[in-house]
Formats: structure tokens, sequence, C-alpha cells
């Protein structure tokens, strides 16, 4: 099966009430996704690309504002850098001037708030498509 069933697989499940069953089943299309997508993404084209999503600059970003949609796009850029390039937990926040346990936090709010929040999920969505079509 191609990335596209998955990704196809993905947005249906995640647009209906999430039992465990389907938690599961969220977390099988990920990783299938994962498998599927062989190429790295490079670290600056994810920051690239979440900053253009929120309309934030790289100088924003790259400030100490705990502003939330500031924040939140650091965050994403966090979880996306963990989930697409091999860098460790300490490298991530390192680009932002934090610490691992900043990295790890934002990794564990984005990944629960994507199971929980439909604007979240949404963006996870949306910018996880937009790195696959830059890749």
């Amino acid at each position: 099966m191609d990335v596209e069933f998955w990704i196809r697989l993905r947005n249906f499940i995640s647009n209906i009430e999430c039992s465990d069953e389907q938690r599961n089943l969220l977390s099988i299309c990920d990783n299938e996704i994962r498998k599927c997508n062989r190429k790295e993404i490079e670290y600056n084209d994810i920051i690239d690309c979440i900053c253009q999503y929120y309309g934030v600059s790289l100088k924003a970003l790259m400030s100490s504002s705990r502003k939330r949609e500031i924040a939140q796009t650091r965050q994403m850029c966090m979880y996306f850098g963990r989930k697409y390039t091999k860098l460790t937990m300490t490298q991530l926040a390192g680009k932002f001037f934090k610490d691992h346990a900043t990295a790890s936090y934002s990794c564990r709010l984005i990944r629960d708030l994507s199971q929980n929040n439909k604007s979240i999920s949404r963006d996870v969505i949306e910018i996880d498509m937009l790195l696959k079509l830059k890749s």
C-alpha cells in the first residue's frame, strides 16, 4: 500500500469520534506513513513550512516570546522535527535555545492535543501533507 492510502485512511479516522481502537489504527497509519516516506526532510524545510503555515516570522520563532501563536509554532516545529528527522530532543531544543525537557514536552503536547483538539489535529494533518509534498 502506498502513502496516499495511509494518509486518506488517517484523515478519515481522525474526522470521527476516537475510541481506543481508532487511536490504535491512527498510530498504525502514522507508522505506515513514516515507512513509506523514506526521504528525511531537512529541519530547515520543516521550520520554513510551519512558519509559513502559521504566518510567523523566523525572527519571532527564534525569540524567547511565550505568546501562544509563537510558542505553538515552535512546538509544532519540534514535533515535526522529531517525526521526520533523526535529531535528538537535545538537538531539537538547541535550535530554539531551549533544553531537552522543553522539546520532549512540546512533542508530547502536540501529540496529545492532536488527538483531542480538532483544530490542532487539522493543523497537524495539513502540515504533514505539506511536508510530504515538499519531500
